[in-house]
């Protein structure tokens, strides 16, 4: 059975978690994502629209989105998978490199 629950939402305001999923949750779905995450294609293919752009994902394929990003699948193989990190707006503002401004 596949699980359709958003596998990129932090739970407990942790700012950082890992894990893997087949992203049923984002098929013929346009979702967008309150968190940013980076994730790498282990195994199948899946067409992918992010934000305006579309591509194809596939083995050893890596992805990153920032919060705010869109994300929708279509013709997803049935061993579609993915292993990603989900990081926290703050972690992102946190982490980011700020350039001042004089």
């Amino acid at each position: 059975m596949t699980n359709l629950t958003n596998p990129f939402h932090i739970v407990d305001d942790d700012p950082f978690m890992v894990g893997s999923s087949d992203l049923a949750y984002f098929e013929n779905y346009n979702g967008r994502l309150e968190n940013g995450v980076v994730f790498l294609c282990r195994k199948g293919r899946a067409e992918a629209i992010i934000n305006d752009f579309r591509g194809e994902l596939k083995r050893n394929h890596s992805v990153i989105l920032l919060p705010e990003s869109y994300l929708s699948l279509t013709n997803r193989s049935e061993d579609f998978q993915v292993e990603f990190f989900v990081f926290s707006p703050q972690l992102f503002a946190e982490a980011a490199f700020r350039l001042e401004v004089d």
